[in-house]
């Protein structure tokens, strides 16, 4: 589910989370000079960044950075990241904007700024058929996969704190040890989890999630002119129906966020 469907999520944003002033030279500027923009995307999270059958890299994300590369008038520059990595790969100057199926908090509110949604996603669970775990509850005293530097682990854990963490440094591996027994669940995104259930009829996805997951482009802070500029090509995707063309192609349907849960991402 995209931007326009949770107009109250993006007025929290920009009642919370603030940016600096301009700079005197904005980063757009020197994007336009130099006639590349460098982008942060994953490869280990499927539907947002993966490899395909073929070798290519895909995804929402992917077809997403292109448009805003083209909206630039530059070449794109796709760089990996993964979560552990990317906020630093951002604020280091090797990256003009991360993506990466990031989310806005006050913590890194603190250090990096943020536009406004370009996709809302929920979290939820991935667990085995003939594990009998069906809600939050269920995870109590269990083992579950995460990705170190995600956030999704520790969202997890405020919701059910008996729960046991496991550390992976990407969500294939997490989902490896899901197959052979040795977590319990992994937690992430809804989307994300689907496309991995789709690939084996041993695991399925919570259908109910339990926290708004809203991917925002996140970009170095004190360049209002830079961050105006990547929300009016957000804006213009949303208007255009290129947002919309990209969740079907690799999506399809739509994800419901309970308008209540906004609140709850918030306190977080």
């Amino acid at each position: 589910m995209f931007y326009r469907n949770v107009a109250a999520g993006v007025l929290a944003l920009s009642l919370i989370f603030t940016s600096g002033l301009a700079s005197a030279e904005s980063l757009l500027d020197e994007v336009k000079a130099r006639g590349t923009v460098k982008i942060g995307l994953r490869k280990d999270f499927p539907p947002v960044g993966f490899i395909d059958r073929d070798g290519s890299w895909v995804g929402t994300e992917i077809d997403f950075a292109h448009y805003v590369a083209e909206k630039l008038g530059v070449e794109l520059e796709m760089v990996e990241v993964i979560s552990k990595t990317k906020i630093p790969l951002l604020l280091n100057g090797n990256i003009d904007i991360l993506m990466a199926a990031s989310n806005p908090t006050r913590e890194r509110a603190k250090i990096v700024d943020f536009t406004q949604p370009y996709q809302i996603d929920g979290q939820t669970i991935l667990v085995r058929k003939d594990s009998g775990i069906t809600t939050l509850d269920d995870l109590a005293n269990h083992k579950v996969g995460t990705v170190q530097g995600s956030l999704d682990g520790d969202q997890l854990v405020k919701r059910q704190p008996t729960a046991e963490l496991v550390y992976f440094q990407e969500y294939p591996n997490a989902v490896l040890a899901l197959q052979s027994g040795r977590v319990d669940a992994v937690t992430t995104s809804y989307s994300v989890l689907a496309k991995f259930a789709a690939q084996d009829d041993n695991l399925v996805v919570m259908p109910k999630t339990f926290r708004p997951d809203p991917f925002v482009m996140i970009i170095r802070q004190d360049d209002s002119k830079w961050r105006l500029a990547l929300e009016d090509i957000i804006m213009s995707a949303m208007d255009d129906g290129t947002l919309k063309k990209i969740h079907e192609k690799y999506i399809g349907g739509a994800l419901t966020v309970e308008p209540d849960m906004w609140a709850d991402y918030y306190k977080k």
